[in-house]
């Protein structure tokens, strides 16, 4: 299903600085997982609703119809809702469309929130940055070989 040179929406409304760690995620597994993979890596970073209405919309939109793969990383942290993430309205979609879902929440999200998206795909709850990044590092290679 996955091809080399194919792109990866990653979206988030959370400040990853302060939860997993942003420097190390984008700069460190996500680009290295990615590279080796052969992939290409769309990255943004506290991306709520309100960037709907925003002039980046646009550059969003773009990306993420050029994507083969969504992948959301959801954590209710500093007072910012879980459903306020760009991607949140376009899983639906994406979902319906063929495109492939990977869904990661963080372990200190309360779980009932979670099942209150009532997500159509399955998520993974990871507890912390080495636990993310062998869980995306799983899920894309099995994209890969998946025929």
């Amino acid at each position: 299903m996955l091809q080399k040179g194919e792109r990866i929406f990653f979206c988030t409304n959370i400040d990853i600085k302060q939860s997993i760690g942003y420097n190390e995620v984008r700069f460190g597994f996500a680009d290295r997982l990615v590279e080796s993979l052969g992939l290409s890596l769309d990255f943004y970073v506290g991306v709520g609703l309100r960037a709907i209405k925003s002039i980046l919309n646009r550059e969003i939109l773009d990306s993420y119809h050029q994507s083969k793969v969504l992948v959301l990383l959801i954590a209710e942290h500093q007072g910012r809702s879980i459903e306020d993430n760009w991607a949140m309205p376009r899983i639906e979609e994406a979902v319906s469309s063929g495109k492939e879902c990977l869904i990661y929440v963080t372990a200190e999200t309360p779980q009932e929130k979670i099942q209150n998206l009532n997500l159509p795909v399955e998520f993974t709850v990871v507890n912390d940055k080495d636990h993310f990044e062998d869980s995306l590092k799983k899920d894309l290679s099995r994209l890969m070989n998946k025929s």
